[in-house]
């Protein structure tokens, strides 16, 4: 009888290793998974993952001499207020538009109660977006963080990652790898319309002013790192 429980026990815990196994391998990471995209800002526009995606400056920002977290290097200055100045993503394939992970690292006056927009979901002719107001993140008109965390200091760069999953709708807003929002997706509002994605522009000029060091693009869904 303790032979026949002991094997019975040994299966048990190896197939719990198995279930285990599968579920660490249905969870990616950034570190894991290389973008279909990949821009540094660092005085170009190259696209580092050599695919056909391009990220365009709009009304020509500038590249200038900057401070990301400590360390000297080029990027990207926009002028989104006055200049109507940002970046426009183009070229996403049908697949994409609906399963995507979008990572921008970026700098902006956080404190300013002015509604600045990060991410559009396509051309920035709507409103819906990410957006910062008073260092609090939100996927607009849908929903805010209420979690207390606030963007605070003026001119700190922070990594902002969405990510939406099509079948299940649900998408995912993270700061510095920090989950802060989750929301259904429902009614596709967020899908990328037209193969685009904007970046600091906006269609009734809520926005501002601020840096960018880097944008990244999966056509699936990655846990930032």
């Amino acid at each position: 009888m303790r032979s026949t429980s002991f094997r019975a026990a040994a299966l048990a815990a190896l197939a719990a290793l198995v279930a285990a196994s599968l579920v660490t391998a249905a969870s990616p990471v950034a570190a894991a998974v290389d973008p279909i995209g990949e821009w540094k800002l660092a005085g170009n526009y190259r696209n580092l993952a050599g695919t056909s995606l391009t990220l365009d400056g709009v009304n020509d920002p500038s590249f200038v001499n900057g401070d990301v977290n400590g360390k000297s290097r080029k990027v990207l200055s926009w002028n989104a207020a006055d200049y109507e100045q940002g970046l426009t993503l183009s070229g996403i394939r049908a697949k994409a538009r609906k399963t995507y992970t979008i990572e921008v690292t970026v700098a902006a006056q956080w404190s300013s109660y002015f509604w600045t927009r990060i991410i559009a979901f396509g051309p920035p002719d709507q409103s819906e977006g990410i957006y910062s107001s008073g260092g609090i993140i939100r996927i607009y008109p849908q929903k805010a963080d209420e979690s207390g965390f606030v963007m605070e200091e003026d001119g700190t760069f922070y990594r902002i990652t969405v990510t939406r999953n099509d079948e299940t709708k649900r998408m995912k807003l993270f700061v510095d790898g920090e989950l802060r929002l989750t929301y259904v997706d429902s009614t596709d509002l967020y899908l990328l319309r037209d193969g685009e994605a904007s970046f600091f522009l906006d269609d009734d000029g809520d926005t501002g002013i601020g840096e960018a060091a880097g944008v990244r693009f999966w056509s699936e869904v990655v846990l930032p790192d």
